[in-house]
């Protein structure tokens, strides 16, 4: 049988610096879009000031500045340049015991949700008018792009594609090329509601083209062979603004007799990526844009 013309440290030297290159040109090839609603909840950066108005967006003369960190709604356009608002429901639990307190008996717990009740009959609800009567605010675009953060949400289904072009085998500890292209699909988790700082987890299943020779299959082939292999994977992917890292593990199976003697069939493997397009998202002024009008969702 014909013995490989490459030596074990040749090929580890190799496969390394193709690794190198890998991560500088294609480090995790993937394309992962989120199937987003359109983005409608925000929260102030700053406190800006805001007129009142009805639902429809007439003003009834008052104005109020809503303190940083307040999380609003957008219910409705008045125009192309202004939209109609309504803040999020204050949680008053325990206002109502604290109101009974004399001041000097108030606790930190106390003050914070009696500071709360006071935001909630500021911005929530018209003065002894039923709960059902909520105040509107007017934004102006521009202030929201500028003043505002868009709230994601929580946990966002994914849908796409990613290229590995490397894997480690620990087993023997190389690093082998074999190219696989897989389809995935998962859920992000959006730290604090912010799009731009998350992890995803998704499962993909793909195809794989695997290069075998005397050493992986026992002697039986004595040259160098590609294969086609099914890979099934799962993967974390962090990502922080347009910056992601991605950790991927699966298992490769060649079909047939071939399979039986591959040293890594079914065995594990991992792949790492860093790129700056792993997600692939539609931002949110693109969205309002293609919106002449918006329903209030329910918080």
């Amino acid at each position: 049988m014909k013995s490989s013309t490459t030596s074990r440290k040749e090929r580890f030297r190799t496969t390394w610096t193709a690794l190198v290159l890998t991560h500088i040109l294609f480090p995790c090839h993937a394309s992962l879009n989120a199937q987003e609603s359109p983005e409608l909840h925000y929260r102030f950066k700053v406190g800006i000031a805001l007129e009142e108005c009805n639902a429809s967006g007439k003003k009834n003369g008052n104005v109020d500045t809503p303190p940083d960190g307040s999380s609003f709604t957008i219910a409705g356009t008045v125009d192309a340049d202004t939209y109609i608002i309504r803040f999020w429901r204050w949680n008053t639990t325990g206002s109502s015991a604290a109101n009974d307190k004399t001041a000097n008996k108030l606790t930190e717990n106390d003050r914070k949700a009696l500071e709360r009740r006071s935001l909630y009959e500021r911005f929530n609800v018209l003065p002894g008018t039923p709960i059902t009567t909520i105040r509107y605010f007017l934004l102006p675009k521009a202030s929201l792009a500028m003043f505002a953060q868009v709230l994601a949400p929580k946990y966002t289904p994914l849908l796409g594609a990613a290229v590995l072009p490397f894997k480690l085998r620990p087993q023997r500890g190389d690093f082998t090329d074999d190219l696989t292209l897989t389809g995935m699909a998962g859920w992000n988790l959006s730290f604090k509601r912010n799009k731009e700082h998350g992890i995803a987890l998704v499962v993909g299943l793909g195809l794989a083209k695997v290069e075998v020779d005397s050493a992986t299959t026992r002697g039986e082939f004595d040259e160098v062979t590609q294969l086609s292999a099914i890979s099934p994977s799962l993967g974390l992917v962090y990502h922080w603004h347009r910056m992601q890292i991605g950790v991927f593990s699966g298992a490769d199976w060649v079909a047939r007799a071939q399979g039986k003697v591959w040293i890594y069939q079914g065995k594990p493997w991992l792949a790492f990526g860093i790129g700056a397009a792993i997600f692939n998202s539609e931002s949110a002024v693109d969205k309002e844009k293609s919106q002449s009008t918006v329903s209030s969702p329910a918080e």
